[in-house]
């Protein structure tokens, strides 16, 4: 009798399991194209964030420019979403996890994502001043403004996912990334138009001949990326309380799907501020041959 009731308790037991998990609701498609999506993230992100570290770390012109702390900053957010958060979430979403697991995840992965919003606004932020403000650049940004910055982001970071605990739907968190993205969408179409006016003023002292203006040049391009990721990544989860009501069943589901296009920003983010640019290209390289003569070295 006491085994037929452990038995049964077993089955319970399992069967609320089952239907803990099943309640995300997610099809066997959704489940196997959002396990490959994130795969590639953690991968390609892991590779790229660390490159980005490295080639910032050992680079002496890089290490000395004011961007090189924002950028680290960034990376390292990127780099624990790709190595930590995203096996653990294709871990949840294939098989399940219990209470704890489930609210170390989603904690970690709040704190990690705002802290990665953050990272690309100072990153944003740091090139729109000296682009835009050139002559406030230098005055703006000393160590001790720099230093500011990334304390705040992290402050930032944190205070909302302490605030996090208090709700299982912190609503603010959606109003506050959607803020976020229209400034740095803002700052990136405010650098092309600057860009675009500086190149024509440029190109005026030149006969007639000589200006050419293509719109897609660089300038457009990078804002044309950046609004891409942004809507691509961000957007579907700033909106997603006012398309689907957090009170609805369907909610849950919906936050899983929308959470692998939010991963993707860690994977994106090296080569929209990072591998674009010549200069990181190039440092990465001087980088990769140090570290091949110094293996070659101690083969030797």
């Amino acid at each position: 009798m006491n085994q037929e009731s452990a038995d049964n308790q077993t089955s319970s037991h399992g069967s609320a399991e089952e239907e803990s998990f099943s309640s995300y609701g997610m099809t066997a498609g959704e489940v196997i194209a959002v396990t490959v999506l994130n795969s590639g993230i953690s991968v390609i992100g892991t590779i790229s964030n660390i490159l980005v570290i490295l080639a910032v770390l050992l680079n002496r012109q890089l290490r000395q420019t004011c961007t090189a702390i924002f950028l680290i900053n960034l990376s390292f957010f990127d780099l624990i979403i790709c190595t930590v958060y995203a096996p653990m979430y294709i871990y949840d979403i294939n098989y399940g996890s219990g209470a704890t697991f489930e609210a170390v995840r989603f904690r970690m992965g709040f704190g990690l994502f705002i802290g990665s919003l953050n990272g690309e606004f100072s990153v944003t932020l740091d090139r729109f001043i000296s682009i835009c403000l050139p002559y406030c650049y230098v005055a703006w940004m000393r160590k001790i403004c720099i230093t500011s910055v990334v304390f705040a982001s992290w402050s930032i970071a944190i205070s909302l996912t302490l605030l996090s605990l208090l709700t299982d739907t912190p609503l603010y968190s959606f109003f506050y990334i959607a803020v976020i993205i229209i400034l740095i969408i803002s700052f990136h179409v405010a650098m092309y138009l600057v860009s675009r006016r500086e190149a024509k003023r440029i190109a005026s002292q030149y006969p007639p001949e000589c200006q050419k203006f293509p719109f897609w040049n660089k300038s457009a391009k990078a804002v044309a990326m950046v609004a891409a990721t942004s809507l691509l990544c961000w957007v579907p989860i700033a909106i997603l309380p006012a398309v689907v009501a957090p009170s609805s069943p369907s909610f849950k589901r919906c936050i899983k799907v929308t959470l692998a296009f939010t991963s993707l920003s860690a994977a994106v983010d090296p080569f929209i501020f990072c591998w674009r640019l010549s200069d990181f290209r190039l440092a990465l390289c001087a980088c990769l041959r140090k570290v091949r003569c110094m293996i070659r070295q101690k083969i030797k």
